[in-house]
């Protein structure tokens, strides 16, 4: 639960550092996936969803 908790702080962190230079922040969210361990199957188009949502 901890661990969730920090993820979506640090999401949230990443998409809003990016969307403040004018990106959508895939390549943070992947990195931060990557920390976390997330499976690749499931990083690729959860990257490419909140780029969309935050573009």
């Amino acid at each position: 639960m901890e661990f969730q908790v920090l993820f979506f702080l640090l999401l949230f962190l990443v998409a809003f550092l990016y969307a403040s230079v004018g990106h959508g922040g895939a390549s943070g969210y992947l990195a931060l996936m990557a920390l976390f361990s997330v499976a690749p199957a499931v990083m690729k188009p959860t990257a490419l969803l909140l780029n969309l949502f935050v573009s």
